[in-house]
């Protein structure tokens, strides 16, 4: 099982496009080209930690996207993100506001995953996984090296997997 992570698609989010400069015609190829990026990139046994802003409407249309993207899927939930039953229902295993992982191989390396980047995160946690500022970035004294901003205008339109990740923090 390999391990991935994603946020801010937006899913059915028209003005997104234009929001965030998405190389896209519209709200359909939108969908559709992260739908496929997504399954070219992640297998049906994999997991994929998803950091917020999954789709607009999300009573109407959390279950129609989940059933198209293969994988299991941890929600981090967004600013965009509806109640954590909205999910779960759809099929995602679990939901969090945040979520504190080891690294697979050493388990004195703490990540965390949030949606928004969290200033100061604390000596203990080497790697802040999040999205939220799309193809933005982090600046200011609190924001130092220990981020990774995996939006999916920042990763190619598609999941990036762990180990890749660790490889570029050098972690």
């Amino acid at each position: 099982m390999k391990v991935f992570f994603i946020s801010d698609t937006h899913f059915d989010h028209k003005n997104i496009i234009a929001y965030t400069n998405r190389p896209f015609p519209d709200v359909e190829t939108m969908n559709q080209k992260l739908i496929d990026r997504w399954n070219e990139t992640v297998a049906e046994g994999d997991l994929v930690y998803f950091l917020g802003d999954f789709c607009m409407r999300p009573k109407q249309n959390a279950k129609r996207f989940r059933r198209l993207l293969n994988g299991s899927i941890i929600l981090i939930k967004g600013n965009h993100d509806g109640k954590a039953s909205i999910y779960l229902e759809a099929g995602f295993l679990e939901v969090h506001k945040r979520l504190v992982i080891e690294h697979p191989e050493r388990n004195d390396v703490k990540i965390l995953l949030t949606h928004r980047a969290q200033p100061n995160p604390g000596a203990d946690i080497a790697l802040n996984i999040h999205g939220h500022i799309h193809d933005s970035i982090l600046s200011g004294e609190n924001y130092t090296g220990r981020y990774f901003n995996v939006s999916v205008e920042n990763i190619g339109y598609r999941p990036v997997e762990l180990r890749r990740l660790l490889e570029l923090a050098g972690i």
